[in-house]
């Protein structure tokens, strides 16, 4: 089958990736993959509203659609599938295989179909990957994927957009609490959607003294919708109280972290949205392998890994936490100021980094 797919032939391209934010940042490595590989076809991506705007400047992607609707909206999908029908698309990939790409895909019209062929909804592809079962970084395993198609290589550094805009106000808001200046920018994402990743909240509120009164840091707290109660309890912990972030689009807040020197959290979708616009990080991990979610061979970015004979278990509710809770705020802490005071922060990533928009 993956012989009679030409990838010279293949014109106009969807990829979809509707959620969530750490899949979807780490998808934008295939896009630089293919315009490479296929420098003529027109690349266009698929995803929730919400994240749209960090790729819509973006110069390896062509256009982008955003899904407006939820997933038990079947009105939706057929009125979303005939849009897409109408683009006329020669392949479609769909990255996500829950059942809204899938049906997307198969009513796309497309010749050529391809996604995973572990999951359930294979009836919407005729072509198929096994690539997500490789113990490789999530993005090596996107691009490795193509190889149904006959595109080989692959690529590892994500991307995001954000506009002149989106810094100014970033900017602003530091500008009106406590001001820039030559003070580091570190930011802290204290909430976790997975129980299981959470590290304690008193060692996050020590963690963000640690790195006021010693490193004279501008500690920042982010939180998504619905998070807000949890982080400002934890921030009540604190003795110096930390910058609470408010809710932005999501390309304001990656200009946002663009400007701070580290970003330091859980293994979560802020942590990659930090990795696609150059910032350092530090991700917790515990019940998930590293291997798969962080940068391999990076030293930028550091990956502190739990110790407990049960790490890496895969559960996403724990009633023991034993490996966050071997992790350490002094430990973190020495990690933070390695990477503020060593070469690694000075040093640029060759292709890292978010582009700026003028627009």
């Amino acid at each position: 089958m993956a012989g009679l797919c030409h990838p010279e032939r293949l014109r106009r391209i969807l990829i979809i990736q509707k959620q969530a934010l750490g899949d979807v940042v780490l998808t934008s490595p295939v896009f630089t993959l293919m315009r490479k590989s296929l420098p003529g076809a027109s690349l266009h991506f698929l995803t929730n509203a919400p994240f749209a705007p960090l790729f819509e400047h973006l110069e390896t992607v062509d256009r982008v659609w955003a899904y407006p609707y939820g997933p038990g909206s079947l009105r939706g999908v057929l009125s979303f599938a005939r849009r897409i029908r109408r683009q006329r698309y020669d392949l479609v990939v769909d990255y996500q295989g829950t059942t809204v790409p899938a049906l997307l895909t198969l009513l796309s019209g497309a010749r050529w179909r391809l996604g995973w062929g572990t999951v359930p909804r294979r009836w919407a592809y005729n072509l198929y990957s096994r690539a997500n079962r490789l113990e490789r970084y999530v993005p090596v395993q996107k691009c490795l994927a193509l190889r149904t198609i006959g595109i080989e290589g692959y690529e590892m550094q994500p991307r995001v957009s954000y506009s002149v805009q989106d810094v100014s106000r970033a900017r602003v808001f530091l500008s009106q609490r406590s001001g820039e200046g030559s003070r580091p920018i570190i930011n802290l994402s204290v909430k976790s959607k997975r129980q299981a990743r959470q590290w304690m909240p008193d060692r996050f509120a020590r963690l963000s003294d640690l790195l006021t009164d010693r490193l004279n840091a501008l500690v920042t707290f982010n939180a998504a919708s619905g998070e807000q109660a949890y982080v400002e309890q934890v921030a009540r912990l604190c003795r110096r109280p930390p910058i609470l972030l408010p809710v932005w689009p999501l390309s304001t807040f990656a200009a946002f972290l663009s400007l701070c020197r580290l970003h330091i959290s859980h293994d979560n979708g802020t942590k990659h949205l930090a990795v696609a616009v150059g910032t350092p990080t530090i991700a917790f991990f515990g019940t998930d392998p590293p291997h798969y979610w962080q940068v391999p061979g990076n030293p930028r970015h550091v990956a502190v890994v739990g110790e407990a004979p049960c790490r890496f278990c895969g559960f996403r509710r724990c009633g023991w936490m034993a490996c966050l809770a071997s992790i350490q705020e002094e430990e973190v802490f020495s990690l933070a100021r390695h990477l503020l005071n060593s070469e690694v922060y000075g040093r640029p990533l060759p292709g890292s980094g978010g582009r700026m928009e003028s627009g």
